[in-house]
This record gives C-alpha cells, sequence and structure tokens, in this order.
C-alpha cells in the first residue's frame, strides 16, 4: 500500500532526475552521403560508349555510398544495380534528390529526368527481350538502332541528376572535385559491351 502510494512521487522524481542528467544531451551529427562524383562529359560518353552499361556501375556506386552513410547492412549495392536495377533506380533517384536538396534545391528538372529516364531504363530492358527473341535480321537491326536512341536519350536525362550531385557534393566539401580518370573496372564495363556491339556490327 505503501509502495502504491509513493509511485507516483517516485516515477516523477526519476524523471526530473533523467532529465537533469542529459538535458545538455546533443546527439552526434551525421555525416552527410557523398555520391558518386564524375564530370558530365565524363558520364556522358561512359554511358554512350558502353551502351548503357555505365549506367548500371553509376547505379552501384552511389547504392554503395547510401549503404555507407546508412550504415545499412540491408542495403546490397550490387544487387539493387546489377540485378533488380529496374525496381531500385528511381528509389535511387530520391535518396538522391533527398540529399541534395539539403544542401541546394535541385528544381522540378531533377524529377522530370527522373522519371523519364525510368521509364527508359524499363524501355530498354524491353528492347533486350524483344532482341533476344527475335530471328530476324531486319528487326534486330531495327531494334538495336532504336535501342541507341533510348540509349543516348538515358545518357542525356542522367546528366542534370549528376549536376545535381557533384553541386551537393561540393557544398559539403569545396575542395571535392569529380574523378577525373577511370578505374579499371569502369573501362572493363565500356570496353567489353564496345567491343561486343563492334563484332556485331561487323557481322
Amino acid at each position: 500500500t505503501t509502495a502504491g502510494l509513493r509511485a507516483n512521487i517516485d516515477i516523477r522524481n526519476h524523471m526530473e532526475r533523467f532529465v537533469a542528467k542529459y538535458k545538455d544531451f546533443k546527439p552526434e551529427k551525421e555525416e552527410p552521403v557523398v555520391y558518386f562524383s564524375v564530370s558530365l562529359l565524363r558520364l556522358f560518353l561512359a554511358s554512350l560508349f558502353s551502351f548503357g552499361l555505365y549506367d548500371v556501375y553509376w547505379a552501384y556506386k552511389n547504392w554503395e555510398a547510401v549503404r555507407n552513410y546508412k550504415k545499412d547492412d540491408s542495403i546490397y549495392p550490387f544487387f539493387r544495380s546489377w540485378f533488380f536495377g529496374i525496381f531500385y533506380i528511381y528509389p535511387l533517384f530520391s535518396q538522391i534528390k533527398q540529399s541534395c536538396t539539403s544542401t541546394k534545391p535541385v528544381g522540378s528538372l531533377f524529377g522530370l529526368c527522373s522519371v523519364v529516364y525510368t521509364i527508359l531504363y524499363m524501355i530498354k530492358i524491353l528492347l533486350i527481350r524483344l532482341s533476344d527473341k527475335t530471328a530476324d535480321e531486319d528487326v534486330s537491326i531495327g531494334l538495336f538502332l532504336f535501342s541507341m536512341i533510348v540509349t543516348l536519350l538515358s545518357a542525356l536525362f542522367l546528366l542534370p541528376i549528376q549536376k545535381a550531385v557533384n553541386e551537393h557534393n561540393h557544398k559539403l566539401n569545396p575542395e571535392h572535385r569529380p574523378l577525373n580518370f577511370f578505374y579499371p573496372g569502369e573501362l572493363a564495363v565500356i570496353i567489353i559491351p564496345l567491343t561486343a556491339v563492334t563484332f556485331f556490327a561487323l557481322n
């Protein structure tokens, strides 16, 4: 009975001690995410010459940045880019937009490019499926030419997103500069599809 009567007093005293102990507590500030930074010309040429395969590598590097920022082991950049990119490309754009908005408003162009690029991404997947199923040479050539147009448009619509990323990274660190050299893995992503398509065209 005595304990019951003192319960409210004990709870109040405990809360007062808790507030007094942590009133000056300041949580550690999380480091902002720094995305994959590359010059616009380099991204455009790499995307075009790799026939869009470099875009997958680009998504992988940015998902890797998100995973390191969030320290979330449930994010698998390899699967979110190379295997299930069609499901995760727009969420990646949304994550990038959220981060970039914290340093500088991105504007409506970012959202438009995100939507259009996602649609073009789906069209490229559809073209690949169609080209695998057709045996007609003329149809195959037509699909290839159409896929080149889609690849060109995809590269163009990815540039405003990369521009926002570069500005975001520069805001976080004024000394930050986009990469001006290619990693061996990047060269492989560009050279292998370029060689394969060239071989296909010559035969």
